[in-house]
């Protein structure tokens, strides 16, 4: 399938003609390449499995009225496309803003992998809004762990982390201080959190939007605790089963970014495992890889 889009890449000379994307749940960053640099823009995520069309096709018109031009090729990672239905919906759904345009739809995993690894093998984790884990060989995702979403899995991920604190404080067991910080801050009841997770769209993210309420207070040790159980969780639950212990496991994502020193200090107690670059989110990777294939 991409073998004529390869080819017609490597026919290119003019940079700013290349539009990137690199999508999650909470949001799409988008980079127009040029010989200099990059124009970034930044829209909402576009998860061609939880996104309805309106949202999806309102994301990528938003960054189309942006651009000083119309690009000659596409190359769009995102969440949810995974597989061939949902990555189908996402380029039908694009070629209407970008009617013209070469377009090429790969999941957001195979992005990390291109932007961490280049051309070289290794581990690749995905730790922002969700979690997801793969092993790259430098060319293919040749293994990877199931991705069973916020309600079977995303162990370690944003929504992971506030999941355990938002059950923590329903059901009494945070410590009085932090639950007290954390009713100053969100003013928000029972109630409200269950309409919120159990009646509308967007879980994932909301329950993703608590991770900056445990960033500034990690240094507890309720959650410093809440914080050992989710990434032990991934650890053992995503990374330990998929083996390959001798390549470096790479991360990226806001959520690895923030919390690099409890992730290290977990992969030195599990096996002394070999960590690699931790980066917030892979779109300079991208560009590197794009401008120097």
């Amino acid at each position: 399938m991409h073998e004529h889009i390869d080819a017609y890449f490597k026919k290119q000379t003019d940079y700013s003609m290349i539009l990137l994307a690199d999508s999650g749940a909470t949001s799409t960053t988008w980079a127009l390449l040029a010989e200099g640099g990059a124009q970034r823009y930044v829209t909402l995520g576009m998860n061609p499995m939880t996104s309805p069309d309106a949202e999806l096709e309102a994301a990528a018109q938003s960054v189309q009225q942006k651009l000083p031009h119309m690009p000659s090729q596409l190359f769009f990672y995102g969440a949810g496309c995974g597989n061939a239905p949902a990555e189908e919906r996402m380029y039908r759904l694009l070629s209407k803003t970008f009617p013209n345009t070469l377009i090429t739809v790969e999941s957001d995993m195979l992005g990390a992998c291109r932007a961490l690894c280049g051309t070289s093998s290794g581990r690749v984790a995905i730790l922002g809004t969700g979690s997801n884990v793969c092993f790259y060989n430098g060319t293919i995702i040749s293994k990877r762990m199931p991705s069973l979403g916020y309600l079977l899995g995303d162990e370690g991920s944003g929504n992971h982390i506030g999941r355990l604190l938002l059950k923590g404080y329903l059901e009494g067991s945070m410590p009085e201080d932090i639950k007290n910080m954390f009713h100053e801050h969100y003013n928000m009841e029972y109630a409200e959190i269950i309409d919120r997770i159990y009646r509308r769209a967007d879980v994932s993210r909301f329950l993703a939007s608590f991770v900056p309420f445990v960033v500034e207070h990690r240094d507890h040790a309720y959650l410093q605790e809440l914080l050992n159980a989710a990434f032990s969780a991934f650890l053992e639950m995503l990374v330990v089963p998929l083996g390959h212990w001798n390549e470096p496991l790479h991360l990226v994502g806001g959520v690895a970014h923030q919390f690099r020193e409890e992730i290290a200090t977990l992969c030195k107690q599990v096996g002394n495992m070999p960590l690699g670059n931790i980066v917030p989110d892979p779109m300079d990777g991208l560009i590197h890889y794009h401008t120097h294939r």
